[in-house]
């Protein structure tokens, strides 16, 4: 099992070259060849979902499984998506499960200055991205494209 942080989010470092999601991808492309990984089973949360998804529609071949959670540009009319840049931070985790609980222990009680300084950042990164018009406006034109067993 592999748990990499996106360039810009958690422990990597920044990437202000990367702005569009196709950068990611691509980068998540590399690693994978790098790896040497041929097929294997791809999991995704928020952003890494939307990455994820993207990932499954160019390169589905590559992917035995795949799992998305929580991710943005999956345009469901009933459960229209919200604006994350206008939710204040400390409200967006219960943006990304139905049952706070489930995230909630892993959550700082009293957040440092570090963890927010980190949050901040990965919300940099994010608005860059969306910024230039990612391509989860027309991510549900091309899901046809995923023959790959999906969770959502």
């Amino acid at each position: 099992m592999i748990i990499p942080y996106h360039p810009g989010w958690g422990e990597s470092a920044d990437a202000p070259n990367f702005t569009t999601l196709h950068d990611y991808v691509l980068h998540y492309l590399d690693l994978f060849d790098q790896l040497k990984l041929e097929r294997f089973s791809l999991v995704g949360l928020s952003m890494g979902g939307l990455l994820s998804a993207t990932f499954a529609i160019e390169h589905a071949r590559r992917l035995r499984k795949l799992v998305l959670v929580a991710p943005p540009g999956m345009h469901v009319p009933d459960h229209p998506a919200a604006d994350l840049s206008r939710i204040p931070p400390e409200q967006i985790p219960s943006y990304l499960v139905e049952d706070i609980r489930v995230i909630t222990p892993h959550l700082p009680l009293q957040p440092s200055p570090e963890f927010l300084t980190n949050r901040r950042r990965e919300m940099q990164s994010l608005l860059r991205v969306m910024r230039r018009g990612s391509d989860d406006s027309t991510l549900h034109l091309w899901l046809h494209r995923v023959a790959t067993p999906t969770m959502i």
